[in-house]
């Protein structure tokens, strides 16, 4: 990760811009700032692990970041599978959110990426001590875990009815 440091606007900016958390009021986004940190990876960078323990958040301001889960394959060997790709305003590592708190796919990125990380005991702490902020970042989780999840049916969907359209079955 690289070092250097947006200033508070600029990581207040960065998380307006969000899709997560554009909704918030300025009060809220600039003490969501206060926790954040930047983040800089270069591409082909592994941001986290599917299985890892899942303890940040990721806001991405610039680049390209893929999510690939394992897939089981004959053998007991897996394959890794892109079902999702994200970029500039998306928000990646929302398993934190959730309890068993694992990360459920391997995040790596596609270009160089950047963007702001929070931390998320700290946030889930301001989430509880402040109720509409809670609520504010929850119902705005729910419609990115909704889309990601109708990404994935069209996707799957997809892979489907080529395997079907198939000759050599």
């Amino acid at each position: 990760m690289d070092s250097k440091k947006p200033d508070g606007t600029a990581i207040k900016d960065i998380l307006e811009r969000s899709v997560i958390f554009g909704d918030l009021s300025h009060e809220h986004l600039a003490q969501l700032a206060g926790m954040c940190r930047p983040f800089s990876f270069a591409a082909g960078a592994v941001v986290f692990r599917e299985g890892e323990e899942a303890n940040e958040l990721y806001v991405l301001d610039d680049g390209r970041v893929v999510l690939d889960i394992d897939v089981p394959c004959v053998g007991g060997e897996t394959t890794p599978s892109a079902v999702e790709t994200l970029g500039p305003a998306d928000s990646l590592g929302w398993s934190s959110f959730v309890d068993p708190r694992k990360y459920r796919a391997t995040a790596r990125c596609v270009n160089p990426s950047t963007g702001v990380v929070i931390p998320a005991d700290a946030l889930l702490e301001a989430m509880e001590d402040d109720t509409a902020l809670g609520y504010q970042a929850m119902r705005r989780l729910a419609q990115t875990v909704t889309d990601y999840l109708g990404h994935t049916r069209l996707r799957l969907t997809t892979q489907v009815v080529r395997l079907l359209d198939r000759k050599d079955w």
